[in-house]
């Protein structure tokens, strides 16, 4: 088992009935419970956020020191590396959908819906952002 799965359809389920509940999950997570949604009709509430962060895999594992010297092809497997938009998935579970690449992208109000929030971080910014935390 490696945590991922069932993360979705708990967080689903825990906060059943409660309005403004959000979820935050990686992109691989997210797809390892890609069925979880079927469930919304089933818990209710409103105004419910699921944030994907979809770095395009699971690029934490470049983080472990035991991976970091893999070749890039065993590393992409570790990783699941994909190029994928959360944007149909939404769409097929009849939820809003709002991508964010920025800051700004966050402003405004939610619908009192479901709402699936892909964050596409930037590339450099997130090595810079490593760079400094390891100087910490």
């Amino acid at each position: 088992a490696n945590g991922s799965d069932g993360q979705v359809s708990s967080w689903l389920g825990a906060p059943a009935g409660q309005d403004n509940a959000w979820g935050n999950f990686g992109d691989p997570t997210a797809l390892y419970d890609i069925s979880a949604p079927t469930l919304l009709p089933q818990v209710g509430g409103k105004g419910r956020a699921r944030v994907v962060i979809n770095n395009g895999g699971g690029r934490i594992f470049e983080r472990l020191p035991n991976l970091r010297h893999l070749p890039e092809s065993e590393a992409d497997v570790i990783a699941n590396a994909h190029g994928l938009s959360f944007e149909a998935w939404a769409t097929m579970w009849e939820m809003d959908y709002l991508l964010v690449s920025a800051a700004e992208d966050m402003e405004g109000e939610f619908d009192a819906g479901t709402t699936l929030v892909e964050v596409r971080p930037n590339e450099e910014e997130t090595r810079r952002f490593w760079e400094e935390y390891g100087k910490l």
